[in-house]
């Protein structure tokens, strides 16, 4: 016996309840507004002949009779429509959003599965690797030259170690922000790997809308806009593996956050971005690059955020 099918039935019960609500206004609304010869003199009703007096006085009689009627008739019609729309609603719900919500929680423990987390050590190896790269490439386009005495002193362990710290310490609060302002339609999962790809933080989607993938950058001088782009561009690639090793859409962010004292200035800053977006745009690739001051961000909440983001 085949299984019954709930789709259109929804859909009909949803439509009538929706039109019986709308006759329930609509219905009271026309006669009102109609005079039915209600307004005419007297003097004006006796000129008629007979035929036309008994016609208008039955007319008037059988108005005021649906007159009466209509406020039940509304009520009713409201009633029922009402009902109507809540029963097709949780039809919605029971038949198409529950099963779509399984098998999005489903995608979302498999999608865990394939990423393997991160452990302390690897995030801290990961991070310092990140800074002493960095660092080597300040010291060396300040003196053109590949080994100086102020680079030694710049990769001294505890200056490393409290730039690791800060890095790691940004990434821990954008992942609380992320949770605050989007557990509602993501799952956020921090510091994974995809094969040898590494993610800062996965914002997977608890719906068919796209997944958002966010590399994180803590900047302690400066930047230039090659650095910009080739780190779009190698995140661009890591995020076109994400989405073909796990058949889902996703959005690379590039997040950086700026020392105060860096350069360049913020207005440069904003070139840059609008420069490399015009870039991608033209090689049709989709990514968002986001700016933030070290000190703007630590007092960032969820507005602030989510202007930030655009999303």
């Amino acid at each position: 016996m085949n299984k019954f099918e709930y789709s259109d039935l929804y859909k009909f019960i949803t439509s009538v309840g929706i039109a019986l609500i709308a006759l329930a206004v609509l219905v009271p609304w026309l006669f009102l507004r109609e005079p039915f010869d209600l307004l005419q003199p007297t003097s004006d009703l006796t000129q008629l002949t007979p035929l036309a007096q008994e016609i208008i006085a039955v007319r008037q009689a059988t108005v005021q009779s649906i007159l009466t009627k209509i406020p039940v008739f509304s009520v009713i019609s409201f009633g029922v429509g009402l009902l109507g729309l809540i029963a097709g609603g949780i039809m919605w719900y029971r038949k198409t959003q529950m099963p779509l919500e399984r098998i999005t929680g489903l995608n979302i423990k498999f999608l865990e599965k394939q990423l393997t987390p991160f452990s302390h050590e690897e995030i801290k190896v990961q991070k310092e690797e990140e800074i002493k790269a960095q660092l080597e490439v300040e010291i060396q386009e300040s003196h053109e030259q590949e080994y100086t005495p102020e680079l030694e002193e710049v990769l001294k362990p505890d200056n490393v170690n409290r730039l690791v710290e800060s890095a790691i310490l940004i990434e821990k609060r954008l992942t609380g922000l992320l949770t605050s302002c989007f557990s509602n339609s993501h799952t956020i999962l921090p510091h994974r790997r995809l094969g040898p790809i590494a993610l800062d933080i996965v914002m997977a989607s608890k719906t068919t809308a796209s997944d958002y993938i966010f590399e994180v950058k803590y900047i302690r001088k400066g930047f230039k806009y090659f650095w910009l782009r080739d780190n779009i561009l190698k995140f661009i690639y890591a995020n076109n593996s994400y989405q073909k090793e796990t058949n889902r859409k996703a959005i690379p962010v590039l997040f950086i956050v700026g020392n105060e004292k860096m350069t360049p200035s913020l207005v440069d800053v904003k070139k840059y971005i609008y420069r490399l977006q015009s870039e991608l745009d033209n090689l049709e690739s989709q990514a968002s690059v986001v700016f933030v001051p070290e000190a703007e961000f630590y007092s960032m909440d969820c507005s602030k955020l989510k202007s930030k983001l655009d999303f």
